[in-house]
């Protein structure tokens, strides 16, 4: 069984994230790509964009989980005490600090990603 690639896409001319619909690698001039949100299309360069692709993985409300998206996260019946970032798709586990074990993450929520929701990374004080 393959996993669908699929990608979104954070805008950065209307600082929003978007669903990607096509990407064009192969136009001579630049590469584009075809947005949509809202009903609306949108024609970016890729330049103009940030893509972010799907992990494959969903969270405990079934929502899709994307690289970028800042996660809430359960080990070993333990919430981690701060979010986790999803920066490669293929690396969905946690280093923990006590024996350089690796421990796969058991139930994630979606709490924001790292373009719309950067205050979620700050860390209190």
């Amino acid at each position: 069984m393959s996993r669908q690639l699929k990608f979104r896409a954070w805008d950065k001319v209307n600082k929003k994230v978007r669903k990607v619909m096509s990407l064009d690698f192969y136009n001579t001039r630049q590469s584009e790509v075809t947005l949509a949100s809202d009903g609306d299309v949108y024609f970016r360069y890729l330049e103009q964009v940030e893509l972010m692709q799907y992990t494959g993985l969903k969270d405990k409300n079934g929502n899709e989980i994307y690289e970028g998206d800042i996660l809430k996260t359960r080990i070993g019946g333990y919430e981690q005490a701060s979010p986790y970032v999803v920066e490669d798709m293929r690396k969905l586990y946690f280093e923990l600090k006590r024996d350089d074990s690796y421990y796969r993450i058991q139930k994630t929520e979606i709490l924001g990603n790292i373009y719309e929701n950067p205050e979620l990374l700050e860390e209190e004080e």
